[in-house]
């Protein structure tokens, strides 16, 4: 069973919470301010699979030269899409 977990505050605290609970098979989507924990050394040695969504990306002045190479950006439809293809989502708070 995999879960897509999705995050909307840029908090290391929660990211690393979350990190202790997710296997190498689920999905970790950041969200809404999550996507400045991209900048996060923590991100990017995570095993498990990391997107964000481009909009809230651009949104918050970010550029795509600074996107990690391990994340890939996804749209509203692609968010959907994972939430599919995951047999569950949890949300971190």
């Amino acid at each position: 069973m995999t879960t897509l977990h999705t995050l909307n505050q840029a908090s290391p605290a929660i990211l690393q919470r979350l990190l202790r609970f997710a296997s190498p098979q689920d999905g970790l989507l950041l969200i809404g301010d999550g996507v400045y924990l991209l900048a996060q050394d923590l991100v990017a040695s995570t095993a498990i699979h990391l997107y964000y969504r481009h909009q809230d990306y651009d949104q918050r002045g970010l550029s795509d030269n600074d996107s990690p190479v391990n994340a890939t950006a996804v749209d509203d439809n692609a968010w959907v899409q994972l939430t599919l293809t995951h047999s569950r989502t949890v949300h971190w708070k």
